[in-house]
């Protein structure tokens, strides 16, 4: 992991700063704020349509926005987007794993695009862990939706960067690889590392993440500590904003 998320200092590593986005005539995100800091895992909820995955896109450089700013450990994603996208992993509701190579081929294939080369045992404890080492020589497209899940998870556990980004990783996860994501997740805070976590999964944002906040008309709406909120409270809190929207 990059030395950017064990600075020794209490800078945010990610600051969402005032962002703007919209497609055509649709707005998106207004006026959206929010700062992840090194070693916190922040669960991120929000309605169908709410603009989560958008709003990891523009972090992940993947798009732009249209006013406002986004740095990650101090480099803009507008003007430096090489240099973040070298410390984001991403795991996005679709897989986008190559269906015509085989699974180990694709994660051969990710470490060669960040410049890596892939541990041998790092790779072996991996898919061991996951369950799916009998998969890795299978193409993509023969594989189900589950252990296409898998693999994903298992490219992002296999590049380690400061700050993950991970949309509805529980989707078609068993309680297997559910409990190594868990696991995954605890040990990347643990080593200073950060975590933007969205999933419909209350009970499970709940108990995984530092912090949650809550999406709604564009903005982050609601934020409170993990710990200092009950589950049931939790939940009547999402739905209160959700009708307010």
């Amino acid at each position: 992991m990059s030395d950017d998320s064990r600075n020794g200092n209490n800078n945010p590593l990610l600051i969402v700063e005032d962002v703007d986005k919209a497609y055509g005539p649709t707005s998106v995100l207004r006026g959206l704020s929010l700062q992840v800091m090194p070693g916190e895992v922040v669960g991120l909820l929000g309605a169908n349509g709410s603009g989560k995955t958008t709003l990891l896109r523009l972090i992940a450089a993947l798009g732009m926005p249209d006013r406002g700013r986004i740095t990650i450990a101090g480099h803009d994603t507008a003007s430096q987007a090489d240099a973040v996208r070298q410390r984001v992993s991403v795991l996005f509701h679709q897989t986008h794993l190559y269906e015509d190579l085989t699974a180990e081929e694709n994660l051969r294939f990710w470490s060669l695009m960040r410049g890596q080369t892939l541990d041998a045992d790092a790779l072996e404890a991996t898919l061991a862990r996951l369950g799916v080492t009998s998969h890795r020589q299978q193409r993509v497209r023969r594989l189900s939706h589950g252990t296409k899940k898998r693999m994903a998870l298992a490219r992002v556990m296999l590049q380690p960067t400061p700050l993950l980004l991970l949309d509805e990783p529980y989707s078609g996860l068993d309680m297997r690889a559910a409990a190594v994501h868990d696991a995954f997740l605890v040990a990347h805070r643990d080593q200073g590392g950060s975590v933007l976590l969205v999933s419909h999964h209350l009970a499970a944002l709940h108990q995984s993440c530092d912090r949650l906040a809550v999406l709604a008309g564009g903005r982050i709406a609601l934020t409170v500590a993990a710990g200092e909120i009950s589950l049931p409270h939790l939940q009547a809190e999402v739905l209160a904003v959700s009708v307010e929207e």
